[in-house]
Formats: structure tokens, C-alpha cells, sequence
């Protein structure tokens, strides 16, 4: 409520926010910073403080919400997460998103091989939804939703089902996925 507020001018409800942004509660933390669409300069700072939390939820979403209010700045955000090894690979596919989103292929390539077989459902789950957000698909990528389809995990399945869909129904794709 304090962002909505803030959003429609009232300025100390900004103050409100920040302390979100710094509360000891990694859900607090995480709530501030997905509320914002937008990270206005005055939290920048506070926001950048994200990039080094507990919670690697936080950190994803910090990242993200960072290189898209401050595009200016991205390379330093994705680097000062760059060496971080999460739990299901969230901040790495964050950061990968990112970059296959401005055109690098090799980003494009490492979110296919998360989406492998080799990795555990949820890094597989994570990935094959940011290949959908990003909008592209690599012989790879197709493999590994294919075969995710048909798996026995059922929450794997369903997303492999879905995003293979959802690339099928792109005239682009539907080639390489035949």
C-alpha cells in the first residue's frame, strides 16, 4: 500500500518503502522490492543494498528490477551477482534472462542447458519459463522441453507442456520444435 501511495506523490510514503526495502524480514524485503514496477532514484541505493541479501529471492527480483529501472547501470548489477551459485539456479537465470533478452546468445545457450536433464526439476522449471519470457529457443532448449514433457515428475511435465506450447504457437519456432 505504502508503494501505491508513494506512486501517486505522496513523498514520505517513499521513506515507507525504503524501510521495506531494509527490513530484517527476507519476506518484508522481497514484498518491497516485487511491489515496485519501477525503483525510483531515491531507493536506488537501498536497492542496490539487495544485490548482497540473505535471500537469493531478493537478490533475483533485486536484479531484475534494477537493470530495468537503470538500464544505465545494468553491467554493474549483473556482475556483482555474476559469481553467485543459488539454490535452483534463481539468480543465475535472473541474470541470464537479462542478457538473452539484449541479445546474448551465449545466455540464450546456458538457459538451455538449465533446462537439461542433468539439473533438478525446479533450475529445470526456472529456466524453461525465462526461455518463454525471453521469447527463444535453441535445438536444445526444444530437446529439453520436449523431453521434459513426458517426464514423471508432473510439475515438470506441466511446465514443459506449457512452454512448449507457448512455442509452438510461434511461427518461428514451430520449425525447429517439428
Amino acid at each position: 500500500q505504502a508503494i501505491r501511495l508513494a506512486e501517486r506523490g505522496v513523498d514520505n510514503a517513499w521513506k515507507t518503502v525504503e524501510d521495506g526495502l531494509k527490513d530484517p524480514r527476507a519476506e518484508v524485503r522481497k514484498a518491497a522490492i516485487n511491489g515496485m514496477s519501477f525503483i525510483p532514484k531515491k531507493l536506488e541505493e537501498s536497492a542496490f543494498a539487495l544485490l548482497a541479501d540473505s535471500s537469493y529471492r531478493v537478490v533475483a527480483a533485486a536484479t531484475s528490477r534494477l537493470c530495468a529501472s537503470f538500464p544505465d547501470k545494468k553491467d554493474k548489477v549483473l556482475e556483482a551477482v555474476r559469481d553467485l551459485t543459488t539454490p535452483e539456479a534463481i539468480v543465475e537465470i535472473a541474470r541470464l534472462e537479462i542478457l538473452a533478452s539484449s541479445g546474448n546468445q551465449q545466455a540464450v545457450n546456458d538457459l538451455a542447458k538449465l533446462s537439461g536433464p542433468s539439473r533438478e526439476f525446479r533450475t529445470r522449471q526456472n529456466a524453461m519459463r525465462a526461455m518463454r519470457r525471453v521469447g527463444v529457443l535453441t535445438d536444445e532448449g526444444a530437446r529439453n522441453l520436449i523431453e521434459a514433457t513426458v517426464h514423471t515428475n508432473g510439475r515438470l511435465a506441466a511446465v514443459g507442456r506449457e512452454t512448449l506450447l507457448w512455442f509452438l504457437e510461434q511461427l518461428r519456432w514451430r520449425e525447429l520444435i517439428r
